[in-house]
């Protein structure tokens, strides 16, 4: 998941090459949705405390 720090500094930096603030709101936004989307799918395969210690 994409921390709202991150998100900001992802925001920040399109900004300013963008110079256009709502292309730079719309890829962080599309960015904070594949990570979310990956997440979700990978989740369930994420090693837990009891597959280490088991």
């Amino acid at each position: 998941m994409v921390t709202a720090s991150q998100a900001v500094k992802m925001y920040e930096l399109l900004n300013k090459h963008f110079m256009n603030k709502e292309d730079a709101q719309a890829v962080v936004a599309s960015i904070e949705d594949i990570v979310d989307n990956k997440f979700n799918t990978e989740k369930d395969r994420l090693a837990t405390k009891e597959d280490f210690f088991a």
